[in-house]
């Protein structure tokens, strides 16, 4: 369910359920769920299944580089998954998330393999 915004080439390796407790799961690990709390994911603590559900909706109604753009870590998170964002301004993030740690610098690096690319 939700995963017909993916890109081609996370499909099947990315799952985003925003009916169960569990929202973002790459390669079988949970990445973003609600009241989910690690240290190495700074600006994810805290979140509330309301609240992803929510910014999911407001980044499929934004324009991408908006939303790719946005102050709101949850639309960025969604915004580098969804197949609106070009190979183009995919290339133009790198230098945003290189050499970086956290769950958007992943899921960066995530997309970026995906689609054939490699630091």
């Amino acid at each position: 369910m939700n995963n017909v915004f993916l890109c081609d080439s996370l499909k099947g390796r990315v799952s985003i359920d925003l009916d169960d407790k569990v929202f973002l799961t790459v390669d079988g690990e949970k990445i973003l769920y609600g009241e989910f709390e690690k240290e190495n994911y700074e600006n994810f603590t805290k979140l509330n299944p309301k609240e992803i559900r929510k910014n999911f909706e407001e980044v499929s109604n934004l324009n991408i580089e908006n939303a790719v753009n946005s102050q709101d870590p949850v639309k960025v998170a969604f915004a580098l998954l969804d197949k609106r964002l070009s190979l183009k301004e995919l290339k133009k993030l790198r230098e945003k998330f290189e050499n970086k740690e956290g769950v958007l610098p992943f899921l960066y690096n995530i997309r970026y393999q995906a689609e054939g690319f490699y630091f």
